[in-house]
């Protein structure tokens, strides 16, 4: 389990001691993170033996590839201190340039993404702790396996596709007004997505946590921990989509490509599987 993200304002303010705050700055890249480049299938990238030096972030190892595939190291990273910001900049191994602004204390932060043919997008890294990242991996290559697990559903089961949209993401902008708020038109995405239940958790922010008020009154139950003690959705921005089944997540993902390659993916089995119940 990763350390908790320190938040480095107070100790960079702190000049009396100087080398806890440039450790600070470095604990707040290191970890795990997943990355969101428009409607593209998320990518994750761990950061590991990061140090600082006069201003300067030096990394250890990095490894840095698509969710449901291998890594390999980034190339011409950059991490400069400015005040209370973290200046990032870094080549992917696919060759595209990456530069974004980590202010104290965020967990999400959108930068700009330069692709090897020139083609420009903004992106988002979030940062995930490494048992979430393990388990996003582990689900995004189970969707590409033959096998097909049961649920354990029957007639009266419901199923239903969680979107949580936020107000100052252009992606979600771009998406409800494809869709719908009733997801109408989820039918042009996907045919099986009509005949899911479609639950839209409004937020103002990409940033806000689902609260228990976003949701519907049998679904509030998402917005709490699980006995396990862990949050049954790992939502860290926006658009974000869930597979639900009665009282369980079978899938969820960052992205409309997590929609179309994970969550989609998962109902179309649970209505199969629910048709075919006895």
């Amino acid at each position: 389990m990763l350390r908790i993200l320190l938040s480095f304002s107070v100790a960079l303010a702190c000049l009396a001691e100087p080398a806890r705050a440039q450790d600070a700055a470095a604990e707040a890249l290191e970890g795990a993170w997943v990355v969101s480049v428009g409607d593209q299938k998320d990518r994750f990238m761990i950061l590991g033996g990061l140090k600082s030096e006069q201003g300067e972030i030096r990394v250890g190892s990095s490894v840095f590839g698509w969710v449901d595939g291998k890594g390999k190291p980034v190339e011409n990273w950059k991490a400069s201190i400015v005040g209370d910001t973290i200046a990032l900049s870094f080549e992917t191994p696919g060759g595209a340039q990456v530069g974004a602004a980590l202010k104290a204390g965020e967990n999400s932060v959108i930068g700009d993404w330069t692709s090897r043919n020139g083609k420009k997008f903004r992106f988002r890294m979030t940062r995930l702790d490494q048992e979430e990242l393990a388990a996003m991996r582990a689900a995004a290559v189970s969707a590409k396996s033959e096998e097909r697990k049961k649920f354990g559903l029957t007639k009266g089961s419901m199923i239903a596709l969680l979107y949580v949209g936020a107000d100052n993401c252009p992606s979600c902008v771009r998406f409800i007004n494809r869709v719908g708020t009733d997801g109408k038109n989820l039918k042009d995405i996907a045919p099986e997505l009509a005949e899911a239940r479609f639950v839209y958790a409004h937020l103002w922010e990409f940033r806000d946590p689902v609260t228990r008020e976003v949701l519907p009154a049998d679904m509030a139950w998402l917005a709490q921990p699980a006995a396990s003690g862990k949050m049954p959705i790992r939502k860290r921005g926006t658009p974000f989509f869930a597979a639900v089944v009665d009282h369980r997540v079978i899938a969820q993902g960052h992205g409309t490509a997590a929609l179309e390659h994970l969550v989609a993916p998962a109902i179309k089995r649970a209505l199969e599987e629910k048709r075919a119940a006895n």
